[in-house]
């Protein structure tokens, strides 16, 4: 259960994990989150890591958004970042999907991926992040950018485990112009402030308008 700053409850969610030990440690794990308990699933997601010197780990998930009349999900691969300590050049590789409410369907692909089926691909986003973990305190500190060559676009958002995601925005790569601004607490709740001077709301990590 995910509860706010005030300690109300926003969020019910079910997580299975299962764990290989050999020469390199595998993790999978997938989940389900609704808004309410036992309700309707509002996002799906799995997890995949291999633990070794190089870490890396394949992320999928996919999200029913009523407001927009809308499915999006979200595929990526991420190397290269610590368990503990600092790591200055990790490397994300994302695409990004779309499709009618409810059609979405996230699978288990081979290696670390995660395969999206169902919709259409709108994006396909490179960049890289740097990451400090405090495993005493269970924190994650660090930045992130993404970039979109064919849409000229970028988004770079610091994050932080308790604090959540600070300092974001969205830009055009060609001009250096910003079009957004966004931020988030914790549990993923915040708000997107547009160029236009229209501002969104942001749930779960997720832009609902």
């Amino acid at each position: 259960t995910t509860y706010d700053k005030n300690g109300q409850a926003i969020a019910f969610g079910t997580l299975t994990n299962e764990m290989r030990a050999s020469k390199i440690l595998t993790s999978t794990t997938q989940g389900e989150i609704s808004a309410t308990k036992g309700g309707q699933k509002l996002l799906s997601f799995g997890m995949s890591c291999r633990l070794a010197k190089i870490n890396s780990c394949g992320f999928g998930g996919i999200a029913s958004v009523g407001p927009l009349n809308q499915s999006i999900g979200v595929s990526s691969e991420i190397t290269n970042f610590v368990w503990e300590g600092s790591s200055n050049n990790g490397i994300i590789a994302m695409s990004a999907y779309t499709g009618a409410l409810g059609a979405l369907t996230l699978h288990k692909g081979s290696g670390d991926s995660w395969r999206i089926g169902g919709g259409t691909k709108v994006a396909s986003l490179k960049g890289g992040f740097f990451e400090t973990v405090d495993i005493e305190v269970l924190n994650v500190h660090g930045g992130l950018t993404l970039k979109d060559a064919r849409a000229d676009a970028a988004g770079s958002t610091g994050f932080d485990t308790r604090l959540g995601m600070m300092g974001g925005r969205v830009t055009q790569l060609s001009t250096r112009k910003t079009f957004a601004k966004f931020s988030t607490d914790a549990t993923g709740s915040g708000s997107i402030d547009y160029s236009d001077a229209s501002t969104g709301k942001i749930a779960l990590f997720i832009i609902l308008s």
